[in-house]
């Protein structure tokens, strides 16, 4: 039987292919990553600086650390693995899903849906550490005034929602589910442990480091809540979407929005 003609398949549709990691990394999350790297190249003047974002600069730190790049080095270590990773990945998702008929529709679909969705998170984050409900746009545009300010927050947020998804969500929550459903066998009970426990340390990293937070009962829970919502989230609709959403809801906070 001649299995050369047997016609591949194609994932098609946006709900199924927005869920991808190959649609996200390839085309949804780039903007993302390019706002990042051009705003910590403009915010340095040019010289190469991985330190906006706290996962970036903590991957950085333990590359020259351990003398595995130079303290003088463009590349930084968490963008290898990167490389490395979403060509794993990638060839993954082929293999299990044919080919994907993404669509330039998608993004737009991706950003709107994101937008939505980031309206929500931080009013539901701060009524679980406040017990007040706080409605976006209620303050107006008062935290940023001109370009110079607004640059370093468009960069920081993006760096949180490329950088910072992939780290927690992708990496350690991905590892995390696999695991326990592998020792003990339970889908539903292995995501719920697994979403917990990447919010938690979601919520710790922010309180380490050369830009820690000042550390807050409130702002610990406010933080614990954002790692759950994004981590069901990225179970829910993938990379994409909760990488957009993570940035909206930090340009909403950092633009005095929220």
């Amino acid at each position: 039987m001649d299995t050369d003609n047997k016609p591949v398949p194609i994932l098609s549709g946006y709900k199924n292919v927005s869920k991808t990691f190959t649609y996200a990394i390839t085309y949804a999350i780039l903007p993302l990553f390019f706002a990042y790297q051009i705003g910590t190249s403009i915010l340095s003047e040019g010289r190469m600086v991985w330190g906006i974002n706290g996962v970036d600069s903590i991957f950085q730190r333990i590359s020259t650390l351990y003398g595995i790049l130079p303290n003088e080095a463009g590349l930084p270590l968490s963008l290898l693995f990167l490389v490395i990773g979403s060509m794993l990945a990638i060839r993954y998702e082929r293999k299990k899903y044919g080919a994907l008929e993404i669509r330039r529709s998608y993004l737009l679909t991706t950003i709107k849906d994101a937008f939505l969705i980031s309206l929500l998170v931080n009013p539901i984050a701060a009524f679980f550490a406040h017990g007040v409900l706080v409605i976006p746009f209620a303050k107006g545009l008062s935290a940023v005034s001109s370009f110079h300010e607004l640059l370093p927050q468009i960069t920081s947020a993006g760096g949180a929602g490329f950088y910072e998804e992939l780290f927690f969500r992708v990496i350690i929550l991905g590892s995390l589910v696999c695991l326990l459903k592998y020792v003990t066998k339970l889908s539903t009970g292995s995501q719920f442990i697994g979403v917990l426990v990447t919010a938690v340390f979601f919520s710790a990293i922010h309180f380490t480091g050369p830009m820690a937070y000042e550390f807050a009962y409130w702002r610990v829970i406010y933080l614990f809540c954002l790692g759950v919502m994004y981590g069901a989230l990225y179970l829910k609709r993938g990379l994409a979407v909760t990488a957009w959403t993570h940035t909206f809801a930090n340009l909403l906070v950092s633009a005095g929005l929220f």
